[in-house]
This record gives structure tokens, sequence and C-alpha cells, in this order.
């Protein structure tokens, strides 16, 4: 079983590769940010639905059609035919008008709502912009720091060395070099 299981396991192709991250530039990154925030996304696909519902609302009703036949059963007694050609009946089309206030109101309600979240869009794209400066202003805190413990370090470095001469010379005790060294 063990021995199947091996088997079928060397014979499946290797994972796909994953892409290498690309790095980009703090200029590329907040042209990026509010494009590529979830939520700044689902916020414009909000927006963009309240837009279909405001034309929907602008939009006349669909027309009504009733149809009905008559004499259904009784045709020959009726009109003298039989079959398709004795039904009589009748097709009426309605259209539904809307009067007073209501294409208003529904028109009104439809685009404060597109309004309303097409401002929410925004603001969901801003936010996702001000993580993005914040997230480079760490970046760019982080690499301060890092720079300034390297070049520390390497101060502490030429200091050991220094004292190190100095005590080969015999100008400073040999503990001094030693110190300076551990501390680097």
């Amino acid at each position: 079983m063990a021995l199947a299981l091996l088997l079928a396991l060397l014979q499946q192709p290797p994972p796909a590769t994953v892409a290498a991250p690309r790095v980009l530039a703090a200029a590329e990154a907040l042209d990026l940010a509010p494009e590529a925030a979830q939520v700044a996304r689902a916020a414009r696909a909000r927006a963009a639905g309240a837009a279909g519902l405001l034309q929907a609302a602008r939009a006349p009703r669909n027309p009504n059609l009733a149809v009905s036949g008559e004499n259904l059963g009784a045709q020959r007694e009726v009109t003298g035919r039989d079959g398709l050609a004795g039904i009589e009946g009748q097709a009426v089309l309605t259209q539904p008008v809307r009067l007073g206030g209501k294409v208003g109101a529904a028109t009104a309600i439809a685009g404060a709502q597109r309004d309303s979240l097409e401002a929410l869009a925004r603001v969901d794209g801003l936010d996702a912009l001000l993580r993005a400066v914040g997230a480079i202003a760490q970046a760019e805190h982080d690499a301060g720091f890092a720079e300034h413990g390297v070049e520390e370090a390497r101060a502490l470095t030429r200091l050991a060395e220094a004292l190190a001469r100095r005590a080969a010379d015999g100008r400073a005790p040999g503990g001094e070099a030693a110190r300076a060294r551990i501390e680097a």
C-alpha cells in the first residue's frame, strides 16, 4: 500500500512555480493601492449596482398582456366551426402609467443610493491609499533603523581595530581591545 502511494506520488507532475514578487516603487504602489484593495473593489461594484437600479427606476414599466379564449369545448354550437377556428377570444395589451410622485420618488431614492455608494467607494479607495502610505512610511522607518545599525556596527569594528593596534603598540591595555571586539 505504501509502495503504491509512493509510486503514485512520484508520477505526479511537479508543482507549478510561483513567480517572484515584483518590487514596486513607492509612487507605483500608491497608484495601484486603491485599485488593488478588495474592499475598494467591492465598494465600486456596489456603486455600479446602484447605478443600474437608478437606470431601472427611470425606465418605463413593462406592458401587461392578457389573453383569453372563449367557447372552449362548444366551438361548433356557438360559432359553427370546429377546432381552433371556432375559438373566440381576446388579447389585451395595457401599459401601466405611473402618476404623481412615484417616478420621481423612485428615481430620487435610487440616485441617492448610487451617490452614497460612490462616496463610500471613494472613501474605501482613500483608506487603501492611506494604508499604503503608512506601510511605505513604516518600511522607510525600518530601513533607516537598519542603516543606522549597520553604520554603528562598522564604527564599533573600526574602534575595535584601532584599540587592537594601540594595544599591539603598547599604548593601550589589551582588555579594552577585547571589550571593543565583544561589543562589536
